[in-house]
């Protein structure tokens, strides 16, 4: 199974269900994967393939699940990279991976010019909020034993160490823990994690795989508004780490 499968497997099954509430956006699932396969045609045409390397650089947002959703419709490996890294350190893991493809937004633009300067393999920027067209169709994306993905350590002890998943490894791990967590496609997840963390990354994967619903938030920075956001969207699920844990018993 190609982890891409998820989103279009649940855009079958449930159209009209939200899938994803991301500060104003708020898309069912038939626009998600329209908006995904949108993102593929584009990147396609900028000559991304099977296998090539798109890091997208945004942060928590509709516009960053799609990216990885569509990375993956093109045939393409995504690596998400956190928000707050420094433009040397991006250009260290553009050429790391040798991306073909540099995804991100206005607010981030500067540091991503600088890196993208430093990294000769990248041939194309695409900026957030992306142009919505049609798909039409596209060339087959490749098999399960293809990398889906590349996580990258945070590098605080040394240069970044970037971790390959196949669409295999993704799958049978999503499998796992939403067969653990017995999650169903009435589940409402809010998550604050960024997507840069394979945690957080996750969330998205396993609400496309099983159709819930998932509530994505830039961060805890405001506690009172992600409780607000819990109880007004009837949220069932809420990934937690230690530090977040902590926070919140203390108030």
């Amino acid at each position: 199974m190609r982890v891409e499968s998820f989103l279009l497997e649940s855009a079958r099954r449930f159209p009209a269900k939200t899938a994803l509430v991301a500060g104003p956006a708020r898309l069912s699932y038939e626009e998600l994967a329209a908006r995904a396969a949108s993102f593929a045609a584009q990147l396609h045409k900028q000559g991304v393939t099977r296998g090539d390397r798109v890091v997208i650089f945004l942060q928590n947002s509709a516009d960053a699940v799609i990216a990885v959703f569509g990375t993956l419709l093109a045939g393409g490996v995504f690596s998400v990279i956190n928000p707050g890294t420094k433009s040397d350190k991006l250009a260290y893991i553009l050429n790391n991976c040798t991306a073909k493809a540099l995804v991100t937004e206005p607010r981030l633009a500067d540091v991503a010019n600088a890196a993208r300067e430093r990294a000769a393999a990248v041939t194309t920027t695409l900026v957030a909020p992306f142009s919505v067209e049609p798909a039409g169709p596209l060339p087959s994306p490749g098999i399960d034993l293809d990398v889906a993905m590349i996580v990258y350590t945070s590098g605080s002890t040394g240069f970044p160490k970037g971790v390959t998943m196949t669409h295999a490894n993704i799958a049978a791990a999503a499998t796992s823990i939403t067969s653990y967590l017995e999650s169903t496609s009435s589940d409402i997840v809010l998550s604050v994690l960024p997507l840069a963390f394979d945690y957080g990354l996750y969330q998205a994967l396993m609400c496309a795989k099983v159709g819930a619903t998932l509530v994505l938030e830039k961060s805890f920075t405001y506690p009172a508004v992600v409780l607000e956001k819990l109880k007004n969207e009837r949220v069932t699920g809420f990934p937690l780490v230690p530090t977040l844990a902590a926070m919140l018993l203390q108030m």
